[in-house]
């Protein structure tokens, strides 16, 4: 066994991750994208190429991209010897991602909530006013939701790309692991982390080890090899269950997946070859 340490709001640092995983493996049968943050200070983050985006969407999405894209290799690798969607790729979402989309024209909420950026970017109106609180101008659940939006559409678009390029042996799911209490709020402050104890009943928090079981599900359970994965069936999943049908529009959208993952390439100045 083996253990690789890395920060994923830290170029330099996945990038020296990758290349260990590299030199211990020559192929790279599952990865799993578990780590995250919920943050309620912006935190700006310059990417590569000069786009400021707020420290979630880098630590939660485009750190995860990065190390996926430089694994790639690996993982094609291990799907040239596995059966069809036997290789896969999980990122850890959220119900969350329905509070908001990507904001293609602002990553950091620069700009408010709904002030100043196009329609389809703007969060559902009428939300519950904790969801909406700002920390200096910063809509921290917002921008946790807008990187939990991106996780799923991430997923979805690895699953195309690879069909596409007839490397359809590896696929990716999303999976909201459900209401468990961990450390993700540990940076929000007090009426915020309450706030977050009651987004669920009593009755459905989850214990740890039963949070994990979709992500072990979605890793290894031999029958969703056969769903349609890159075509019809997006790889949401919850309560170790395909449940598509809880993805947001705007989360679902295939060109929408296709724009971020151009757009990650472009901030993080790379090219996947996919």
């Amino acid at each position: 066994m083996h253990s690789v340490t890395l920060n994923l709001r830290e170029v330099d640092s996945i990038q020296a991750a990758a290349d260990k995983i590299g030199s211990l493996v020559d192929h790279l049968d599952v990865l799993i994208n578990n780590a995250g943050i919920s943050h309620s200070a912006r935190d700006a983050v310059v990417t590569p190429n000069g786009t400021r985006t707020d420290l979630q969407f880098f630590n939660n999405h485009l750190g995860p991209f990065l190390l996926t894209s430089l694994l790639l290799p690996r993982l094609v690798a291990a799907g040239e010897k596995s059966p069809p969607g036997a290789t896969r790729v999980i990122n850890l979402t959220s119900n969350g991602h329905r509070l908001s989309p990507v904001r293609f024209s602002d990553y950091a909420f620069d700009r408010g909530i709904y002030d100043g950026v196009p329609e389809p970017e703007r969060p559902g109106a009428n939300l519950p006013a904790f969801l909406t609180k700002t920390n200096d101008g910063f809509p921290g659940f917002m921008g946790y939701g807008q990187s939990k939006s991106a996780n799923v559409l991430h997923a979805t678009e690895i699953s195309r790309r690879l069909k596409r390029a007839g490397r359809g042996n590896v696929v990716g799911f999303a999976v909201h692991p459900g209401s468990i209490m961990t450390d993700l709020s540990r940076t929000l402050d007090p009426d915020s982390a309450d706030a977050v104890t009651k987004t669920a009943p009593a009755h459905l928090w989850k214990t740890h080890d039963a949070g994990a079981a979709t992500s072990v599900c979605a890793a290894f359970d031999p029958k969703l090899g056969h769903a349609d994965l890159g075509g019809s069936v997006l790889g949401y999943m919850a309560d170790c269950q395909l449940q598509d049908d809880l993805v947001a529009p705007h989360a679902a959208d295939a060109d929408i997946a296709k724009r971020l993952w151009d757009e990650s390439e472009k901030m993080l100045q790379i090219t996947t070859g996919f």
